[in-house]
């Protein structure tokens, strides 16, 4: 029975918590293990004596309480590497763990999905300049403006090389305030994917003078990672997006679930030659034909390696028109599903799949008959079909 189970579950974790002192252990994940108070507070006890260098605790339901244990030991432990996300630490969790960063050897704390609200996010930005931290992950904490300038205001004075705010709503104010201090950071990855508000139906929220803030001081940074996904981000704003393209220094660049269209595809289609881009995420922007025929006009000019626009309005005319360029791309991976791309815009792929780089490919395979999909396996065998 279940009551079975549960003891046989919680033995096998008392002889490994037991067995970790005398271990040469040094990376465990317990994620989704459910150890909740008692599974939390085993593990925070035996982290000073143990070898672990990085441990991952994600969504195991541990609370408030065993946080603030694991904090504790935090500086006499050899942790480099601490996953917390997806537990209710609350802000009272977070505040320990911040106090405890200067102490220790952690340069990577992901906290993401852990409720630490406003209260948290200030003690982790005035924990930022005396810890080691270079990568900080902070998705859905429910961070506002004063949590998102603590962060922002640290920055500068900081180690972070990596930091993800994203799905907080931290305001105008704050993500000016990172703009400004993107310069004189170390960031080369920033997250900050669904940071405007749509509560209130705005065409134009405040955010966007943010997110445009943000996108200007690019070229000044060192930024060569972007996460700008689910923010409404529209044509016009993609002009601007595609006007500072060739002065950054952006390797990946996300735009997923934005409104960039086709009119906004060509703008960033016509300055991808003169970009570093390798990696670009354009799915969900209800790209037609006409956007993806501009973009396979100049991707044999790119070096775009990874290529996503899936789930756009794209059909077989403008698989047909990517298909005719392949062969002269770098296009390693290629991701078309769910448009509305059939038989001859998939025959088209498989025609060129030989002469081209492509390693990974998907398409709307509901839509494509098994000929065609046989002819595609025929082409390449080894061709990685999620």
């Amino acid at each position: 029975d279940s009551r079975s189970g549960n003891a046989s579950s919680e033995l096998k974790f008392d002889l490994l918590v037991n067995a970790l002192p005398g271990s040469r252990l040094t990376a465990l994940n317990l994620q989704e293990s459910f150890l909740r108070l008692r599974g939390g507070t085993m593990i925070a006890h035996v982290l000073p004596k143990c070898q672990l260098t990085s441990l991952s605790l994600k969504k195991t339901q541990i609370g408030v309480k065993p946080a603030q244990l694991i904090a504790k030991f935090l500086p006499d432990s050899k942790l480099t590497s601490l996953d917390l996300s997806s537990n209710n630490i609350a802000s009272k969790g977070c505040i320990s763990i911040a106090n405890a960063l200067s102490e220790s050897q952690l340069v990577t704390l992901d906290l993401g999905r852990s409720r630490i609200g406003e209260e948290g996010a200030i003690a982790i930005g005035n924990a930022l300049p005396k810890s080691k931290l270079t990568t900080l992950k902070l998705k859905n904490n429910r961070i506002q403006h004063e949590g998102g300038i603590a962060i922002a205001n640290a920055l500068p004075n900081s180690q972070l090389t990596n930091l993800d705010l994203s799905r907080n709503s931290v305001g105008k104010q704050a993500l000016i305030r990172i703009a400004n201090n993107l310069p004189y950071s170390q960031l080369i990855s920033l997250g900050l994917s669904s940071v405007c508000d749509f509560s209130i139906p705005d065409l134009n929220p405040p955010e966007y003078k943010g997110l445009k803030a943000v996108i200007s001081a690019l070229p000044y940074s060192q930024v060569t990672t972007l996460h700008l996904e689910s923010n409404r981000i529209d044509e016009l704003a993609s002009v601007e997006i595609a006007n500072v393209l060739p002065h950054t220094r952006l390797a990946t660049l996300n735009l997923e679930s934005n409104e960039i269209k086709d009119r906004g595809a060509k703008k960033i289609a016509r300055v991808l030659p003169e970009t570093k881009l390798i990696t670009l995420n354009l799915g969900s922007n209800r790209i037609r034909n006409k956007g993806a025929k501009k973009i396979a006009r100049v991707l044999p000019k790119t070096k775009l390696v990874t290529l996503n626009l899936r789930s756009n309005r794209i059909r077989n005319k403008g698989a047909e028109a990517i298909a005719n360029v392949l062969p002269r791309t770098k296009l390693v991976s290629l991701n078309l599903k769910d448009n509305k791309i059939g038989d001859e815009g998939a025959q088209a792929i498989a025609n060129v799949l030989l002469d081209s780089q492509l390693a990974s490919l998907d398409l709307n395979w509901d839509l494509i008959t098994n000929d065609v999909k046989k002819e595609i396996r025929r082409a390449k065998p080894d061709l990685k079909i999620p």
